[in-house]
């Protein structure tokens, strides 16, 4: 590595690592699991190399990186914890929410879902930065577009989604008819 990578890789990490840990936080919740996906991130960055000097081309990749590092994450903390769950389900598991309490959860839970799958895949991805507490700049790095451009896609994106979500709120429940009722 020569003098040019190392001042281009302390300047992307000066700029962008608390930002991305903040980011990645939210997706993960523990801050030891957020800077080793972090650093992981940078560290595959750097062996791929700079972008032929595109520096906003490295941002935004380092974005996706450390984006796709932490799916994967969740994904093995997933099976993990459901192995853990079969394994010790012998014994007694206490809830602190009443079954109605987490029935409610999981359908707000499952109504965002939806929601956000009505987005675009740019739009989701400038909710997510920005509700990590990215400014515009930043997220404009990250998704390699215009700074000016990112005020109007989160609005568009925020109101798309509140429609969305309102929307599925309303459906109607089925009704399941009992065949022998007549």
């Amino acid at each position: 590595m020569d003098q040019c990578d190392t001042v281009w890789l302390e300047r992307l990490f000066r700029q962008h690592y608390l930002p991305l840990c903040r980011w990645i936080y939210r997706m993960v919740g523990d801050v030891g699991d957020t800077t080793e996906l972090v650093q992981e991130a940078f560290l595959r960055l750097l062996s791929s190399g700079p972008a032929g000097g595109n520096r906003t081309a490295n941002a935004g990749y380092l974005y996706r990186l450390a984006h796709n590092l932490a799916i994967d994450f969740l994904r093995k903390r997933a099976v993990r914890e459901r192995y853990a769950q079969q394994v010790s389900s012998a014994r007694v598991i206490r809830f602190p929410l009443t079954p109605e309490e987490r029935l409610l959860q999981e359908e707000r839970r499952c109504l965002v879902r939806e929601a956000l799958e009505e987005l675009s895949q740019r739009q989701r991805f400038c909710l997510e930065l920005r509700a990590s507490g990215l400014s515009y700049e930043q997220i404009a790095v990250a998704i390699n577009g215009n700074p000016d451009s990112v005020g109007p896609t989160l609005t568009r994106a925020l109101r798309k989604f509140r429609l969305a979500y309102e929307r599925l709120q309303r459906r109607e429940p089925v009704e399941i008819k009992d065949a022998d009722a007549k």
